[in-house]
C-alpha cells in the first residue's frame, strides 16, 4: 500500500511540475492583413503583442503606425504593458515610395525599445545609433502618405542591434508586423 502512495505522490509532482511550466510564446505569423500584430525576439527570447490602438491611448497592448507628410515617414509604435515581457517599441524609417529596405540608425529615422514597464531607469533603454543599426522591410504597403489615409494596411519584417547609455547592447531578431488603419 505505501509503494502505491509513493507512486501516486510522485506522478503528482511531476504532473503539477508540468502544469507550472510557462509555455514558450510564439512570434506571430507573417501575415499582410492588417492583423494588428507585432512580434521580435530580444536576444532570443520571444516578445509579442497584439490590439488595435492609438499612440497615447492607455491599453496593455496595442500596434500602431502613423504616416507623416511633411517628412514621408512612418512611425511604428507597439506597446505591452504587462507581464515579463512588456515593452514599448517605436521605429520610424523614411518612406520613399516603395517596398523595400529602410534602415534605422540616428537622429529622426531610428529604433528605440524600453523593456519592462514604465518607469523603468535608463539601462532598460536601447536605441539604433550609428555603429548599431537596424532594418526595416516594408513587405506590403497598399496606402498612401496623406494627413488622413484611406485605411491601410502595412506589413513588414525588422531587426536591429540597440544600445544603451551604459554601452550594453541588444539584438532584436526576426521582428515582424502587420498593422491595419
Amino acid at each position: 500500500m505505501e509503494n502505491h502512495w509513493i507512486g501516486i505522490s510522485i506522478f503528482l509532482l511531476v504532473f503539477l511540475n508540468l502544469g507550472c511550466q510557462k509555455t514558450q510564446e510564439k512570434l506571430p505569423e507573417e501575415t499582410q492583413v492588417g492583423s494588428f500584430t507585432i512580434g521580435f525576439k530580444v536576444n532570443g527570447k520571444v516578445y509579442q503583442t497584439s490590439g488595435k490602438g492609438r499612440m497615447g491611448l492607455v491599453s496593455f497592448g496595442h500596434v500602431d503606425y502613423q504616416t507623416e507628410l511633411i517628412d514621408s515617414s512612418i512611425y511604428v509604435s507597439a506597446v505591452r504593458s504587462v507581464g515579463e515581457t512588456a515593452f514599448t517599441l517605436r521605429f520610424r524609417i523614411k518612406y520613399t515610395n516603395g517596398l523595400g529596405t529602410y534602415l534605422l540608425k540616428t537622429n529622426s529615422y531610428k529604433g528605440k525599445i524600453i523593456l519592462g514597464t514604465s518607469g523603468t531607469g535608463p539601462e532598460h533603454i536601447y536605441e539604433t545609433s550609428d555603429v548599431h543599426i537596424g532594418q526595416v522591410n516594408i513587405n506590403y504597403f497598399n496606402g498612401q502618405l496623406s494627413p488622413s489615409p484611406p485605411p491601410n494596411i502595412l506589413a513588414g519584417t525588422f531587426e536591429m542591434k540597440a544600445v544603451n547609455q551604459f554601452g550594453r547592447t541588444i539584438s532584436i531578431t526576426d521582428g515582424r508586423f502587420d498593422i491595419g488603419d
